[in-house]
């Protein structure tokens, strides 16, 4: 996670970035790194904010090998984009992405109660310094 300290009086900045992966060990799988037994689905994403008020997200998922008709093969990635703006202990969240494959891209509105009675972005995210 990289973080921009500031000092009293200015605006926060704050760049999240991760790269995550599913492993599996049950046999080869339509994946990007493919073995037997150990199956590899990375993902990767990157989330800047601004104040601990408006966010912006992108990234990318469910990179796979997939064998054509003709017998060739091609790479399929899953792109998303989203943004989310965060009221008090409200976030509205919008994400753009292509869930299907096969259609058009899907838009995903979401609603975020923050239960938590201290309100410090710090310690509720999950995210340490």
């Amino acid at each position: 996670m990289l973080k921009d300290q500031s000092h009293a009086g200015e605006k926060r900045k704050i760049a999240l970035k991760i790269l995550d992966a599913d492993m599996t060990f049950d046999g080869k799988r339509n994946v990007l790194i493919s073995a037997d037994p150990l199956s590899i689905d990375p993902h990767i994403g990157f989330e800047v904010g601004y104040s601990n008020f408006i966010f912006l997200r992108g990234g990318m998922q469910n990179i796979q090998n997939v064998k054509n008709l003709d017998g060739t093969v091609s790479k399929i990635i899953q792109p998303n984009l989203g943004l989310g703006i965060k009221l008090g202990r409200l976030s509205i969240d919008y994400a753009l992405t292509n869930i299907g494959q096969e259609t058009l891209y899907s838009n995903i509105f979401s609603l975020t109660l923050d239960i938590y009675k201290n309100n410090n972005s710090a310690k509720n995210t999950g995210y340490s310094e």
